[in-house]
């Protein structure tokens, strides 16, 4: 299937005051797919409620875990079966953090979990009119090719090489010669990389399950600088639209999710907060330490150092479980838009969900990445000012961690750094933003920006 031959859009995304868009208006029925964590469906659930309000009918298929948050959001939703998260917990502590046996690890585990996610799309996608999907859904554009229905990649990270900046290698010195050469093919080779792994388990599956022909590697090869378009769903103020990106690629600005209005912080934690100055957050959600015990302690090590009251959230890797002082408080789910403001500071292992919500908050974030895209938001964070500079997990110590967060805490130039940049991200419209660009791709009808 070619992209849709929409070409390249002219429309304003700063109107000035006073103005008004005017649209045909066609309602749609439109699926989106989504797999990974909380932090990869909740966006893609805020973005299905923007799109619900403009009209449309949305369905979102992601983990049977996100069922109750879809429906909650008054969505259409349908099971995805294919989740990597239960084989990750069972066999990420064993791979030692070594990269090249995370590969392998992809490698063997990707087809019996593509050959599920199709199946899974192909069902949950019949009747609709297009889908979308986020990045590592991407299964889902060959089950549209097979539909011949429209398909809009949907990503929360960048993916398009740049000289700018490199999420694969963030953080190298600004004296590197060639540094925006480096980016560039840095990027664009592990893409490669990657392209490359799932390539023949892809076309494989294409001709067994959705009776499509393979796609020729220089298909795959140029994917990542081809002119589709593709919604970036992450904020500007954090990372900026750089200028070697073409205007098919659109930066909207966060997709956040307006607060549950049924969710109520229990008891015991409005008890804690009122007891004390604001605590330090420290979560590392979805990643699996390889020790977690050893993590407790360090966590618990590091906030008596800095002097701090601090709330734990357990995770995947279940932190905390065997007991904490009473200056710690342990959860399992809170919702960061409620919790983060009331902090005096976050860390967190750097998903690109956390450290906006972090950032949102206006407070500062230590970021302690474990693996893949978090080094890159953890530098981020840095070059606002709105944190110290990320710590890897495998560098991790009590002693570096208290020192990061006594700087959080009392550094006044980066507290005030963070509000900032929490300012500029609560103004934004991302989700409205977002949504014209999906009416004005799958309808094909640009915005009409006229005076009122």
């Amino acid at each position: 299937m070619q992209w849709p031959p929409h070409g390249t859009a002219k429309i304003p995304l700063q109107l000035k005051p006073g103005s008004v868009i005017s649209r045909k208006r066609q309602e749609m029925h439109i699926t989106l797919v989504t797999i990974g964590t909380r932090g990869d469906v909740q966006p893609m659930v805020a973005l299905g409620r923007g799109l619900q309000r403009a009209g449309h009918t949305v369905q979102v298929v992601a983990d049977r875990t996100f069922e109750s948050l879809v429906r909650s959001n008054q969505l259409e939703y349908a099971p995805l079966n294919a989740d990597p998260r239960q084989a990750m917990q069972a066999d990420i502590r064993k791979l030692g953090g070594n990269p090249l046996a995370l590969l392998r690890w992809v490698n063997e585990q990707y087809q019996p979990l593509a050959r599920q996610g199709l199946l899974d799309v192909q069902a949950a996608s019949a009747g609709t009119d297009a889908i979308l999907h986020s990045s590592l859904a991407f299964i889902a554009y060959h089950v549209a090719e097979s539909r011949r229905l429209p398909t809009l990649p949907l990503y929360l990270q960048p993916f398009t090489p740049s000289r700018a900046y490199n999420v694969y290698a963030p953080g190298l010195p600004g004296w590197l010669p060639f540094k925006g050469t480096v980016n560039w093919w840095t990027a664009h080779l592990s893409n490669l990389l990657f392209f490359r792994m799932v390539y023949s388990s892809i076309n494989t599956l294409r001709e067994e399950l959705l009776g499509l022909k393979p796609v020729p590697w220089h298909v795959y090869a140029r994917l990542d600088t081809s002119q589709r378009p593709i919604l970036y769903g992450y904020s500007p103020a954090i990372v900026p639209k750089p200028p070697d990106w073409g205007n098919w690629l659109h930066v909207t600005g966060s997709w956040f999710l307006d607060a549950d209005p049924i969710w109520q912080p229990p008891e015991s934690l409005l008890r804690f907060l009122e007891s004390g100055p604001p605590p330090v957050y420290v979560g590392f959600g979805s990643t699996i330490d390889q020790d977690a015990e050893a993590m407790t302690r360090l966590v618990v090590a590091a906030l008596s150092r800095a002097g701090q009251r601090g709330i734990l959230l357990g995770g995947w890797s279940d932190l905390g479980s065997a007991g904490l002082p009473e200056t710690i408080y342990r959860t399992e789910y809170v919702p960061h838009e409620w919790l983060f403001p009331q902090m005096a500071a976050v860390v967190h292992h750097g998903g690109a969900g956390t450290t906006t919500a972090g950032l949102r908050a206006g407070v500062p974030n230590v970021v302690v990445p474990y693996f893949a895209d978090q080094a890159f938001w953890g530098w981020q964070v840095y070059k606002l000012g709105a944190g110290p500079a990320p710590i890897l997990r495998k560098h991790l110590t009590a002693d570096k961690l208290a020192a990061a967060i006594q700087q959080s805490v009392r550094n006044k130039g980066m507290r005030s750094a963070a509000a900032i940049t929490g300012d500029h991200i609560r103004a934004e419209k991302g989700v409205e933003t977002a949504v014209g660009w999906v009416e004005h791709y799958l309808l094909a009808d640009p915005l009409i920006i006229t005076p009122s």
